[in-house]
């Protein structure tokens, strides 16, 4: 873990389910359809990896579009909300994303998908380093930050 990570104290953000959110109804189909281009569906999974994953509702799209996923966020209630809609085998850790996440759970991703977390951040380079660790040679992100055109 990084100094930043160790000295940063991140509030829960207090989830009570693992239902989609009215932004889930726009991003889902865009990240989905980015993540199939990526790394199509195949006999073995492709692995995708949610970094700030929240409650799990698009962990949980992603893991029922055939992949094989995991994730991780700094909110507890989050964790306990994804880990409850994911199920087993599905690994879901308490990080933060300026932690060692390839120490945890490997740099063999074929993506990895970050949704409306880089403008929480106050070290977004750090966190791009984290991610870049995690990816397998020729992996890619796809991260999304809201925009005035959402509405």
């Amino acid at each position: 873990m990084n100094e930043l990570a160790s000295n940063t104290s991140i509030p829960d953000y207090g989830w009570h389910s693992g239902d989609a959110e009215q932004s889930h109804d726009y991003l889902q189909p865009v990240v989905l359809a980015a993540v199939r281009a990526l790394a199509p569906v195949r006999s073995t999974p492709a692995r995708v990896f949610d970094a700030g994953c929240g409650n799990g509702a698009l962990l949980r799209k992603l893991q029922l579009s055939g992949y094989e996923v995991a994730g991780c966020d700094a909110s507890d209630s989050g964790v306990a909300q994804a880990r409850r809609l994911c199920g087993e085998p599905v690994r879901v850790e308490r990080l933060s994303v300026y932690e060692d996440l390839s120490g945890t759970f490997g740099s063999d991703w074929d993506v990895v998908v970050s949704t409306e977390v880089i403008e929480h951040l106050y070290s977004p380079r750090d966190f791009i380093r984290q991610v870049h660790a995690l990816l397998r040679p020729g992996g890619a992100l796809v991260l999304s930050t809201p925009h005035h055109a959402y509405f």
